[in-house]
């Protein structure tokens, strides 16, 4: 898996981890939130890590709401996680 950093002024603010051509992790330090910062990280690893797929966790609508602004879309649902664990997964590709 790839780890890529984001940094504001050479301090750490978040990360995305790419595996292939899906978005495997993405975490922004709450102190950027709404300020576009995730969708230019978003936008980096569409672009620089031709990111083509991302999961998600359904019962995390803000999440979801980001990706599908994004331009992504539902393809496949699953009942279970990757872990077989009862967390509705929803699959989306860009």
């Amino acid at each position: 898996m790839l780890l890529v950093s984001f940094t504001d002024d050479d301090e750490p603010i978040g990360f995305a981890g790419i595996a292939d051509d899906k978005l495997e992790m993405l975490f922004l330090s709450p102190d950027y939130f709404q300020q576009g910062i995730g969708y230019k990280m978003i936008s980096t690893a569409i672009q620089d890590y031709q990111i083509k797929y991302v999961d998600v966790n359904k019962q995390n609508p803000k999440a979801l709401k980001f990706y599908l602004r994004q331009g992504f879309t539902i393809f496949k649902r699953s009942p279970v996680d990757s872990d077989n664990r009862p967390f509705p997964i929803l699959h989306l590709k860009k």
